[in-house]
């Protein structure tokens, strides 16, 4: 298809790679907060529990996280591990910089399942709650009384008090 439109394969995959990347996080979060949201009615009591193994899955990958350029005599700084997961692009790494398939792969599967799974349970919490009725609710509430119920008398400055 991409031929016939004046695109190549190897043109296009790169730029839709890294804009996935830079949007995982509502291209997951957003669909499972919706999909767990509506699947509270028939799942009620287990779609809020959907959160603890891609935690867990994703405690481990970070627990056991190597860094791929570390070396004997300089060690790796924990706070890289959060940045090849969660970052879209890592500071301090150069081969980070470029497109890395492994690194694409861990993001897709783990990262996105982790945000899935999260996002799925918030959504199943917030409608057994009905969190989204009342901040509705809320929103259409009248702020404002009128003068006539609110029971409040209008005090004029004295003028001796200037």
């Amino acid at each position: 298809m991409l031929p016939f439109i004046g695109l190549s394969g190897q043109q296009f995959a790169p730029d839709a790679r890294a804009y996935y990347l830079q949007h995982l996080a509502i291209a997951n979060l957003a669909p499972a907060f919706i999909v767990g949201y509506f699947a509270c009615h028939k799942y009620r009591r287990f779609a809020s529990w959907a959160w603890p193994l891609p935690t867990m899955f994703m405690a481990y990958k970070l627990l056991t996280f190597t860094n791929p350029n570390a070396s004997v005599f300089m060690g790796s700084h924990w706070w890289l591990r959060f940045s090849y997961y969660f970052g879209t692009n890592a500071p301090g790494l150069a081969d980070w910089g470029g497109f890395d398939p492994q690194r694409f792969l861990e993001q897709v599967t783990v990262v996105a399942f982790f945000y899935s799974g999260v996002a799925y349970s918030i959504g199943a919490f917030a409608k057994k709650h009905e969190v989204l009725t009342r901040i509705v609710t809320s929103l259409h509430r009248e702020s404002t009384v009128p003068a006539g119920d609110s029971e409040l008398e209008w005090v004029a400055p004295d003028e001796s008090q200037k």
